[in-house]
């Protein structure tokens, strides 16, 4: 799977290239050497540099199979690299094998943070929601820290369904806001549509409480979060 940030930063390089009135090897005939010169050279570089995200790409598909027990230790060798130059995908999954023993390394819960703490900076949802759920379990008092929500936004910004699930157990357990129980149904009515097997599980229980009214508010509610 090709990563995003890859593609993103050589289209960005495109459009900058574009911004500034240089075609990539093509100067204008009315340039200056100065400015033929220097077209040559951000030309020269923009190819150097998505050689070098084309090379991470390259490393993630040959890594894909991460999940994989009989091939983790060649896909971890793969996304390392990726990692080292600066793959969030590639963090994540390096990470994931410190965490669940894949690739043939031990379990290293610290070593597995290093890199999904890198990965979440740079926004992966999947990092930053494994990240808050070993710091913060079961909604605790520090999922309203600076640091829990921004973890958590992140994984809500990328729609990874356990991430409403979190928010609705910390909204429920009072970790973020006031235990508003209607806010709470409101984000578990998500994470069950999402997919979430936790939220599904979860959802009569959150709706127990609640009158017709309070019900039906939730539903809407939800459907405004998912928007």
């Amino acid at each position: 799977m090709a990563d995003p940030v890859a593609r993103e930063r050589a289209a960005i390089i495109d459009e900058q290239l574009r911004a500034s009135g240089h075609a990539v090897g093509v100067p204008s005939a009315r340039s200056s050497t100065s400015d033929k010169k220097q077209t040559e050279t951000v030309a020269a570089c923009s190819r150097q540099y998505k050689a070098q995200f084309a090379e991470v790409v390259e490393w993630l598909d040959r890594g894909k199979a991460y999940l994989d027990r009989s091939e983790a230790g060649e896909a971890l060798k793969q996304n390392s690299m990726a990692a080292e130059a600066g793959s969030p995908e590639g963090q994540w999954r390096v990470g994931y094998a410190y965490r669940y023993q894949g690739g043939g390394v031990e379990p290293d819960r610290a070593e597995a943070h290093r890199w999904f703490r890198k990965a979440a900076a740079a926004g992966h949802p999947q990092a930053a929601l494994q990240l808050y759920q070993d710091l913060y379990p079961d909604g605790a008092p520090g999922a309203a820290s600076v640091d829990g929500v921004t973890l958590l936004d992140t994984a809500l910004a990328g729609r990874v369904p356990d991430a409403a699930y979190e928010m609705s157990l910390a909204v429920y357990l009072g970790a973020r806001g006031t235990g508003d129980p209607v806010l709470a149904a409101a984000w578990m009515h998500l994470s069950a549509r999402q997919g979430s097997e936790a939220g599904i599980d979860s959802l009569p229980e959150v709706l127990k409480p609640l009158n017709d009214a309070q019900r039906e508010a939730a539903l809407a509610l939800s459907h405004k979060l998912q928007n």
